[in-house]
């Protein structure tokens, strides 16, 4: 995945530089704040840095599924939970995130804090600025957490990416109205 990854970013810089400087920071590392325990912003783009971010994939080796008892189920709504809930601040926040399609890939603590999260814009993404982006999400994780000890740091790789709007939003007017 890291290799596509890494093929992909290198070919928008190839095929056309200038949109490229323009969507992705030449230094993600300026643009939030970086852990100081590990040489990664807590929120990056994927595809920079890969050493440090291998460390950071080992020292958060366990799986979303792992701590949660090998329970799918219960990993899936937590993962649906957290993006929902993702999407709900940004309109608290009125951050248009309505378009925007990436992979992600998060780092919970211990506690169920977020420390890392790391993204990359599909092709089919809404253009968005990535400093903007990189803003919402720093903002987010020092929001929000999962109120449980799952003993030991895990992540999750978003497999198949994250879109939102995560419903039609014609159907969350519908269900807003009847008062849901």
């Amino acid at each position: 995945m890291r290799e596509i990854l890494i093929l992909l970013v290198g070919f928008m810089f190839v095929s056309n530089s200038i949109q490229a400087k323009d969507i992705y920071p030449s230094d993600p590392k300026t643009v939030t704040e970086q852990d100081t325990l590990t040489s990664m912003p807590k929120v990056f783009v994927l595809g920079y840095n890969e050493s440090a971010y291998d460390q950071l994939s080992v020292e958060y080796s366990a799986s979303l599924i792992e701590v949660n008892a090998e329970d799918e189920a219960q990993a899936q709504k937590m993962w649906t939970t957290m993006i929902v809930e993702m999407e709900a601040y940004a309109d608290m926040l009125e951050f248009d995130i309505k378009g925007v399609k990436m992979w992600m890939h998060v780092f919970w603590n211990e506690k169920g804090e977020i420390k890392h999260i790391g993204f990359y814009l599909k092709q089919s993404s809404r253009n968005i600025d990535t400093n903007e982006l990189t803003s919402f999400l720093m903002d987010f994780m020092n929001n929000y957490y999962v109120p449980r000890d799952f003993g030991k740091k895990f992540s999750h790789i978003s497999g198949s990416g994250v879109a939102f709007p995560t419903m039609n939003w014609q159907i969350k007017k519908r269900m807003a109205s009847k008062g849901k």
